[in-house]
């Protein structure tokens, strides 16, 4: 029986999740590089941190797929909830959005690429 780490969608997933996060942590360093230049209220601090979130996620994704997907998508409810909790402050907030898909593809890659163990903590056959 093969193994389902090895499916062909899993390893899709993960390196599309790994191609577009690295395009999405660039994007993601130069607003983090933004904040630190003009950030001075709330929601720019908020939103600031938010970035490094979904840089740093999208850093670990090249080596653990459910931490990255953590990181990303907890960044992106970062920057979701500061914009609706400031309307306004926040320009294209919904826009940012985007960056979430690589959250869930490693979310995917994560979870269906995990070995399921029985209950004594053998490998299924």
């Amino acid at each position: 029986m093969s193994d389902i780490s090895n499916r062909p969608s899993v390893s899709a997933a993960r390196w599309v999740a790994r191609v577009f996060g690295t395009l999405i942590a660039l994007i993601a360093l130069f607003g983090i590089v933004q904040n630190i230049i003009e950030g001075r209220t709330i929601p720019e601090h908020l939103t600031g941190a938010a970035f490094l979130l979904v840089f740093v996620g999208c850093v670990v994704g090249w080596f653990k797929d459910l931490a990255a997907s953590l990181f990303i998508l907890g960044g992106i409810l970062l920057i979701l909830v500061t914009a609706l909790a400031f309307p306004g402050a926040l320009r294209l907030g919904y826009f940012l959005a985007i960056p979430a898909l690589p959250g869930f593809l490693y979310l995917y890659a994560g979870l269906t690429g995990k070995k399921t163990r029985g209950p004594s903590g053998d490998q299924p056959s």
